[in-house]
């Protein structure tokens, strides 16, 4: 169903109140005239309060035992499959991410005790020249 997830246009949303109140076509007969699954159908009356639950859209039952239902539970499977799949590598790069994050810290912490060992040498030097310049006695 080339037209499943895509938006509906005025024109779409006109024909499909028309198709089912009018004419009384059935989800299957509807979802066919618009390239969609009866799926979408049944959520575009619900939207627009025509029907208030899926079993009672004309057609519903056919629908569900169908070979329609099982090709748009399989797009739906296969949707999920692939959203878990990229949520996962995301996870897997913000992971990355993070670790490569915590690595510059930690190179810059090093960098920066470099500096504060060597600035501690300098004191101790310092303070050395100076306890040897002063008369303590």
């Amino acid at each position: 169903m080339e037209n499943s997830g895509k938006f509906w246009t005025n024109d779409e949303v006109n024909q499909l109140k028309k198709s089912y109140i009018n004419e009384q076509k059935d989800i299957i007969e509807i979802a066919y005239i618009h390239k969609r699954y009866p799926g979408g159908i049944i959520a575009k009356l619900k939207s627009f309060g025509i029907i208030t639950e899926s079993n009672e859209a004309r057609g519903y039952e056919n629908y569900k035992n169908s070979e329609l239902y099982k090709e748009a539970s399989e797009k739906a499977r296969e949707r999920y499959t692939k959203k878990e799949e990229t949520n996962n590598k995301n996870a897997k790069i913000v992971k990355e991410l993070e670790y490569i994050e915590i690595k510059n810290n930690m190179y810059e912490l090093k960098n920066e005790l470099k500096e504060v060992k060597l600035e501690l040498k300098e004191l101790k030097i310092l303070l050395t020249k100076f306890m040897a310049s002063v008369d303590i006695s």
